[in-house]
């Protein structure tokens, strides 16, 4: 059955470039960089009313750091593994705008 790839693509959380320096710094960066984006969202929740107690700020804030980190590495890993098809996809797009922009005939 297909559980063990649906389970190891849930569950893996680190980048997998295969370079031990960019393994480690890339959730490090993210985590500061989330921090900052995170205090600052819950810190306006607090100021307007929404969050009152330090132990719900607390979980809001390190549910919704841990979130958009697992989140941005998963999307790191797939752009790491597709990145030919990404990359030829992204040149096809460009190319179909320009021609759609200077040939008006097209559409």
């Amino acid at each position: 059955m297909a559980y063990k790839e649906i389970f190891e693509l849930l569950f893996q959380v680190e980048p997998q470039t295969g370079n031990f320096l960019i393994d480690a710094i890339v959730p490090i960066l993210l985590s500061l960089i989330f921090y900052k984006v995170v205090f600052m969202f819950v810190g306006k929740l607090y100021d307007s009313g929404v969050v009152w107690g330090n132990d719900i700020g607390s979980l809001l804030h390190w549910l919704l750091r841990c979130g958009l980190i697992y989140i941005s590495i998963k999307v790191f890993n797939q752009f790491i593994h597709y990145w030919p098809i990404l990359l030829v996809s992204i040149i096809i797009l460009i190319i179909i705008c320009i021609m759609i922009k200077y040939n008006k005939n097209l559409v």
